[in-house]
């Protein structure tokens, strides 16, 4: 009957598979290198005529040129949607690239191809004359045509607008809610490549009849993977069973554990990290004379992104190519003209809200860690057990009870685990903020830890801790941060002409049906025109998308 029963749910997990393909809307499709590429990103299920998928908590994004595989990013997803930067390297040859993104789910599906998820963005390096193999013709770009007009949105914009800010409505007449990214770009006369848009996307994913298990399906977040280095055979059957640990040291408790597998690898199941960090990466309980550290694997698959189109130049895009380096030079001087906000993702709370924080500097100030220990943090208290240091918790049962337990607790140092209490009992307590409590029990994984401590430095980057030479350091590339901006209607410091490509961008804008999103963008200074770019889909899975060009004429100087 068992048998049956697992044979049963087989089958219906395959039939209820779900085909992921992720969608890159860029703020523009032309940059120079150094510049930021902000993306917005829409996770759909291509079984279900392109509505959005809430499996994977996170995308992959691989930057492609004719060279091969040229950088990488990560874009947490919520819901279907998410949204990100990829910062250009300086040193970029001038070229088209393709920016393509799938999740680990869709890694699953045979025959997929990631080419109808690619769009093409254009590089150019004023700079340098290194330029993609064959990738590059000197000839008149000529025009590409314009996008129309797709679906249920209304742009409204005043006739006679005043000043450089522009107050805009965008107006939803359809029957669905609309999820939608907006951009406010500088055109200035360089051609962009041909590319796919949202509509274009949709009518070419197909699903996929045939998966694999190859990839566990991300959905609280990103899945890493790490592999023992520096042991012989023999010796990684001594590790089986045994924890591995990785954490971001800061501010915030980024720690997450793994038994390590006979295979020598362990799997960290994260709710996704955000930003290039540095990570601890560390096993517990090692026996002696055992050298070997942790090894993170890479995520990215390098997939096939489709056919790259010759970008095409001519001496008619000089001028903006120049005008666009000088905005790179006072962008890499001067970055106080812009208004960023934090769109929302999905927040970590390992350890729940229930810190009890101790804020050092308002108490007395002691130079032993035992003082603090006796003197301000009761639930804290250290102990010596068979010649080694302990600190324990004093714990809460379900009716308030208060006792010490003997079991064993995590103690933390900016979210790092430190193993030997001994080192934290002759840590220098003048380093530390101040230490937060957790008086329950806590999972990290698979294994239960009665009571957490985190000792949160002043710097928050683990100042004059010793680490075992077990233990590395290495960096990582977590999931960029989600963000808007826009430019604040502020007077344009005299020394830093206004250069800006960009006014305004919003990667993740929900209007429901029958309502207006309304927004105002301040415009540059000087003269020229502007393209306002609506793209998106209905919850419903229909593409929708509204251009605008912005003229001078439309507006007064002040």
């Amino acid at each position: 009957m068992i048998f049956i029963l697992m044979l049963t749910t087989m089958s219906l997990s395959a039939e209820n598979r779900v085909s992921e393909r992720v969608f890159l809307k860029t703020d523009r499709p032309v940059y120079i290198a150094g510049d930021k590429v902000w993306c917005s990103a829409f996770c759909v299920d291509a079984a279900s005529s392109g509505r959005l998928s809430e499996v994977s908590s996170i995308a992959y994004v691989e930057l492609h040129s004719a060279d091969g595989l040229a950088q990488t990013a990560k874009i947490a997803l919520l819901n279907g949607r998410g949204a990100g930067s990829l910062d250009l390297k300086s040193d970029l040859p001038t070229g088209n690239y393709r920016l393509v993104a799938y999740t680990a789910n869709s890694l699953n599906e045979e025959g997929v191809d990631y080419s109808t998820c690619a769009t093409t963005i254009s590089v150019f390096n004023p700079s340098s004359t290194q330029r993609v193999k064959d990738g590059v013709i000197v000839a008149d770009p000529g025009s590409r045509k314009t996008a129309s007009d797709k679906g249920s949105l209304e742009v409204k914009m005043p006739e006679n607008a005043s000043g450089r800010v522009l107050p805009v409505e965008l107006v939803n007449n359809g029957k669905a809610l609309a999820y939608v990214c907006i951009s406010v770009a500088h055109d200035d006369g360089i051609v962009a490549p041909e590319s796919q848009d949202i509509d274009s996307f949709l009518s070419s994913i197909k699903p996929s009849t045939s998966f694999r298990d190859d990839f566990i399906p991300e959905y609280d977040g990103e899945i890493i993977r790490a592999k023992v280095s520096g042991i012989s055979p023999e010796q990684a059957d001594s590790l089986a069973g045994k924890f591995a640990f990785i954490s971001a040291p800061g501010d915030m408790a980024d720690v997450y554990s793994s038994p390590v597998a006979s295979d020598a690898t362990a799997t960290f199941y994260t709710n996704n990290i955000f930003g290039n960090k540095d990570l601890v990466c560390e096993i517990e309980g090692l026996p002696k004379k055992t050298y070997c550290h942790l090894e993170i694997l890479s995520p990215f698959q390098d997939v096939e992104a489709g056919a790259i189109p010759e970008l095409l130049i001519s001496s008619s895009q000089k001028n903006a190519l120049l005008s666009r380096m000088a905005y790179r030079q006072v962008e890499n001087n001067f970055d106080g003209e812009f208004l960023y906000d934090f769109m929302p993702f999905r927040a970590n709370r390992i350890f729940g809200a229930e810190a009890r924080s101790y804020k050092l500097d308002d108490y007395t100030r002691f130079p032993l860690m035992s003082e603090v220990l006796v003197e301000i943090i009761p639930e804290l208290r250290a102990r010596t057990n068979k010649g080694h240091t302990e600190i324990q918790f004093r714990l809460e049962d379900q009716y308030k009870n208060t006792f010490f337990g003997q079991e064993q607790g995590l103690v933390l140092l900016d979210g790092t685990p430190i193993f030997d209490h001994g080192k934290i009992m002759s840590y220098d307590p003048m380093l530390v903020e101040r230490v937060n409590v957790y008086p329950y029990t806590y999972f990290i994984g698979s294994r239960a830890y009665h009571g957490v401590a985190d000792f949160v430095t002043y710097k928050k980057n683990l100042p004059a801790m010793d680490f075992d030479t077990n233990v590395r350091i290495v960096s990582f590339q977590g999931a960029s941060l989600p963000m808007s901006f826009t430019c604040k209607d502020l007077h344009v410091n005299e020394s830093y002409p206004d250069y800006r490509q960009v006014a305004y961008w919003h990667p993740s804008v929900n209007v429901k049906a029958g309502e207006t999103f309304c927004f105002e963008c301040t415009l540059p200074t000087y003269e020229g025109d502007f393209i306002l770019t609506v793209e998106g889909l209905t919850e419903d899975g229909e593409p929708v998308r509204v251009v605008r060009k912005l003229t001078s004429s439309a507006r007064s100087r002040r």
